[in-house]
């Protein structure tokens, strides 16, 4: 697909700002990076059964100049350094190993039907209705203050900024639309809602299993990063990128500009990726939603490298 004006454009005035072009691509692939024989594999938490996904850090644009994203702008050069992403999004029996070592509040799931298997079912609600093993809507409070906070002390874990998700989800940094690139979205990439019924697998309006939309991983195989449910950040929600951090740590209100106006969703962190009940456009890698302690998100946690380790080998998990 080719470039939009809006897009060459803000490559141009970004790259100007940087000391070449050639900074604003990520670093080589960790495959084909030297594995040092002198060091040893990093040690990583054991978080239910997530699968920990080595991201190489670099720097590149993040945000784009389109009307159809205002929230994503201005494009800006941002450094991230390496990290540790989970492959999913965190699953109620993730949550559930957290609970039965008594650190997070156990939370009885409803209307389970023999179809479904509980093992799949993510950690997140939904505003009406209750879906298949979700918190009942009755619990508002089960969310990041009662539910993802311990879950994250729990595992050792953090939230993702916004530039390590977006990073992650462009498959390190590339000038794409989608985590799988400039294709259009359908429901046979993301979970997501589109017009028609593709064999059954559009318009489902809530998560499905983990990675059931393979043609839609990132090159580096993580699942999901568009659609199926909007995931949380560590970033306050601004309107735009304007005053925010260049070295891929999360935005606070801290980093707001003298000249700030306090807006409405000051209060509320920024959510990513899109949901099961988004559109095309609501599920690109530019999309940016306020979210509150209200409101149906899933969770995909990180990890730093440990220190004194190699990251390109294959990591301990359990230690």
């Amino acid at each position: 697909m080719a470039w939009s004006t809006h897009r060459l454009a803000a490559r141009f005035l970004v790259c100007a700002a940087l000391t070449a072009c050639d900074d604003v691509v990520p670093q080589a692939d960790p495959e084909d990076a030297s594995v040092d024989a002198g060091l040893p594999a990093c040690r990583l938490p054991q978080v239910g059964t997530i699968d920990w996904v080595f991201i190489e850090g670099g720097s590149f644009v993040m945000g784009i100049d389109d009307p159809r994203w205002p929230r994503a702008a201005p494009p800006h050069p941002v450094t991230v350094p390496s990290f540790f992403i989970a492959r999913t999004e965190i699953r109620w029996v993730d949550y559930d190993a957290c609970s039965g070592d008594g650190v997070c509040r156990p939370v009885a799931t409803v209307y389970r039907p023999g179809h479904v298997n509980p093992e799949d079912w993510l950690l997140t609600r939904h505003d009406g209705q209750p879906y298949p093993g979700l918190v009942p809507d009755d619990s508002p409070a089960l969310l990041i203050s009662e539910k993802v906070r311990p879950f994250l002390r729990w595992s050792r874990a953090r939230l993702p900024s916004e530039a390590e998700w977006e990073y992650a989800a462009r498959g390190r940094g590339r000038d794409v639309l989608y985590p799988w690139g400039d294709e259009p979205a359908d429901c046979t990439r993301a979970v997501m809602y589109e017009e028609g019924d593709l064999e059954g697998a559009c318009d489902l309006y809530h998560p499905q299993p983990p990675c059931s939309r393979p043609a839609g991983n990132t090159p580096q195989g993580l699942c999901d990063m568009a659609g199926n449910a909007d995931e949380w950040t560590a970033d306050v929600f601004r309107e735009t990128y304007e005053g925010g951090p260049a070295n891929g740590r999360p935005r606070t209100a801290a980093d707001d500009p003298p000249d700030h106006e306090p807006g409405q969703w000051d209060a509320d962190q920024v959510s990513r990726g899109g949901a099961a009940d988004n559109s095309a456009e609501s599920v690109s890698v530019h999309v940016r939603f306020p979210v509150s302690e209200s409101r149906a998100v899933g969770l995909r946690p990180v990890v730093d490298v440990p220190p004194g380790c190699d990251p390109h080998k294959p990591p301990v998990v359990g230690g």
